[in-house]
């Protein structure tokens, strides 16, 4: 009887374990994809600066990724649209666009080496200007 109870413990406690952290980062991840209008093409690379095997996780965060960070902590996770408003207009990689427009454009908001072209970027803007 204490060999089932043990065994049990011991099951419940790794699926609390590996179930945690599993079930919370896809979840950011649609809320971007659904914010954007973004696909599944749309990976956890997004936030995650992962070199070769390596998973994604809190220590390969990239500005991005270091941004969103933040602004989850600062609003929590039941308020990610609010997280999105706070994201949206910083230029996390300093390439000179904002992260919504690298996001609406398709190239990755924390790497400034993926950057939309000039032309893109100002048909969006004038898309996104307010109307007069």
């Amino acid at each position: 009887m204490r060999n089932i109870v043990l065994l049990v413990s011991f099951s419940l406690g790794l699926i609390v374990v590996l179930s945690g952290p599993v079930s919370a980062k896809p979840e950011f991840l649609r809320h971007l994809r659904s914010a954007y209008g973004l696909g599944e093409e749309t990976k956890c690379t997004t936030c995650h600066d992962v070199k070769g095997s390596e998973k994604p996780k809190k220590t390969n965060l990239g500005a991005f990724g270091k941004e969103y960070q933040t602004a989850l902590q600062k609003f929590g996770k039941n308020n990610l649209d609010q997280v999105v408003r706070e994201i949206d207009g910083k230029d996390s990689d300093g390439d000179g666009a904002t992260n919504g427009e690298e996001l609406r454009l398709g190239t990755k908001p924390g790497d400034a080496s993926s950057t939309p072209t000039k032309e893109a970027l100002e048909k969006l803007r004038k898309q996104m200007a307010p109307k007069k």
